[in-house]
């Protein structure tokens, strides 16, 4: 069994490879910069005004608030056009085509779709998917967890750059996460209980005294190389007091998790680092801060013209620049200069804007603003989102390649995980309110995303058969015979890939109903059959045969045949 040593100096090394990054400063500048009310750089000591770094003033950098205006409109684009609450903005289907064909099996895993969006609806995750997306494009690295919960299914959680550390496994995926903060005695005693707490704990508890203690937490595989082990389960979870005595050893709290309860998406990383990088708001931080030099000055400008800082007669040389501000200078050669303005020309306002507006713009194109504007008129129509796309193919590759970050190491893993805890709960057993069907029983499934963002994307391959279909009907017309080598079927099921089951026929209801309709065409082709001959029999009928016409000249050369 591990020590408290043993955690602590396994939270050391994690905290070493953060430092080695230089996370903290490059946190702390983003943080002054573009999200004042982000990242916690100051819970290094038991200081109740450092936990939560609220007793300095976050905003004293911010001038102007462009670069934070900028990562707010790209995550409520992610909000409204990725992970909308008002609509369903994924859908489950069986991984096995065959199963896919089934539809009581579709129209099952979109009950399943819809309990996951209303646990959703019914919880906090759109906070906390908020959160997940603007600390991932201004920072470069964001924390969530879904954990279970007894009433809810689950409980989200949100965490903040600078106060959890992560590693990776040797697929450069993220499966150790570690944490710390500082907690008063009556939290400890109603997180974990008072039994498990230290003595120093116990007594502040008891006297009620404001004491802040050290906690730490860590997730990471359940290998045995921590130390502790929780039974059979894929990960294992440790809270401890980080100043705990020696001869007091023993953890707050010793649990399991099947999966990875975490995501931790990384913006982008470079051949193998642990942290993000290349995040808008880590590349438009020096953008961002030559825009709040730019503002200041413009500012001070505009004061020094309504209130410029004067020059007049005196025997001192300190300098006054500021708006208001006396400088008093020696008499002149010829007299007295009397009070007058230190600057006989005015700024070159124009100039100082033009230079503002060129700031915000690369700013705020740096952070997709004008892409997700453009693509939020289109509508929710698909082949204008293609378009656009095709329009701005190098501006939507750079948010494609994130947004795939989004799909693989936020949205996917969570829904995942919110599934197996549903499972776990008994909704899907025989008895449970929506029973899983046989069939499905240790199959796998798919997640497509079907919101705007997500058809966006998708629509660059779908414009693409667009135009296929296009030029090979323009090839029919003069050679119809092309038309058989195009699989129609095919073809519907890749355009219907995001609608409902219901939409959509299974194979078997399709093969049912092109039976029937072969059936009535070849009756069909019958009964106009019959009714032709019938026909002829009555034109025969009805000829006339007492003069000389085909007729009789026919009946006449077969009498004389026969003869």
């Amino acid at each position: 069994m591990a020590t408290i040593k043993d955690l602590n100096d396994k939270f050391v090394k994690l905290d070493k490879l953060y430092n080695e990054f230089g996370l903290d400063s490059l946190g702390c500048s983003i943080k002054d910069y573009i999200v004042p009310d982000r990242g916690r750089f100051t819970a290094t000591s038991a200081n109740p005004t450092d936990r939560n770094a609220y007793a300095r003033n976050d905003r004293k950098y911010v001038i102007e608030d462009t670069g934070e205006q900028a990562a707010n409109f790209l995550v409520g684009g992610f909000m409204s056009m990725l992970t909308p609450s008002t609509s369903p903005w994924f859908r489950l289907k069986p991984a096995m085509e065959e199963l896919a064909q089934i539809k009581r099996v579709g129209e099952w895993y979109d009950a399943v779709t819809k309990m996951v969006l209303d646990v959703y609806n019914d919880t906090d995750v759109y906070n906390v998917l908020y959160s997940t997306y603007l600390e991932m494009i201004t920072f470069g690295t964001a924390a969530q967890m879904i954990e279970s919960d007894v009433l809810d299914s689950i409980r989200p959680v949100s965490f903040t750059f600078g106060e959890y550390r992560i590693a990776t496994n040797g697929k450069n995926k993220i499966d150790t996460f570690a944490y710390q903060c500082y907690q008063y005695a009556h939290e400890l005693a109603d997180r974990f209980g008072e039994d498990g707490l230290s003595e120093n704990a116990k007594r502040a508890l008891k006297n009620n005294e404001p004491t802040l203690f050290k906690v730490r937490w860590i997730v990471t595989p359940n290998d045995g190389r921590l130390g502790f082990t929780s039974g059979s389960k894929d990960f294992v979870s440790v809270y401890w007091e980080a100043d705990r005595p020696s001869h007091e050893d023993g953890a707050l709290e010793i649990k399991g998790f099947e999966e990875f309860p975490l995501q931790v998406p990384r913006y982008s990383t470079i051949s193998n680092d642990t942290y993000g990088k290349e995040s808008p708001g880590q590349k438009q931080l020096a953008n961002i801060k030559m825009l709040q030099s730019l503002t200041e000055d413009y500012l001070i400008a505009i004061k020094r013209v309504g209130d410029p800082p004067m020059v007049s007669d005196g025997n001192h040389s300190m300098i006054n620049t500021l708006p208001g501000g006396l400088t008093e200078a020696p008499n002149s050669v010829g007299g007295s200069i009397g009070v007058r303005p230190m600057f006989e020309r005015d700024p070159n306002f124009p100039a100082i804007r033009e230079g503002i507006e060129y700031w915000k713009r690369i700013i705020n194109e740096g952070f997709f603003t004008h892409l997700l504007l453009i693509i939020s008129g289109a509508e929710n129509d698909r082949k204008t989102a293609a378009e656009i796309i095709a329009r701005n193919e190098e501006k939507y590759g750079f948010l494609g390649s994130v947004l795939n970050r989004v799909f693989k190491e936020v949205l996917k893993p969570m829904i995942e995980r919110t599934i197996n805890i549903l499972a776990r709960d008994g909704m899907f057993d025989e008895d449970g309110p929506l029973p899983m069907p046989p069939e499905l029983v240790d199959q796998e499934y798919d997640i497509n995303f079907t919101s705007l963002l997500a058809q966006a994307q998708e629509a660059i391959g779908l414009n693409q058969l667009d135009r296929f279909i296009e030029r090979m009907s323009i090839v029919a017309d003069i050679k119809p015979e092309v038309l058989d080598k195009i699989d129609a079927d095919a073809i519907t099921e890749l355009y219907g890939k995001t609608v409902p089951t219901k939409a959509l026929l299974d194979t078997e209801q399709v093969e049912e109903l092109r039976a029937i309709k072969a059936q009535q065409q070849a009756m069909a082709q019958q009964m106009a059959m019959l009714e032709s001959t019938s026909d002829s029999v009555n034109k025969l009928a009805g000829a006339d045969t007492s003069g000389e016409n085909a007729l009789t000249d026919m009946a006449a050369a077969e009498e004389a045949g026969g003869l």
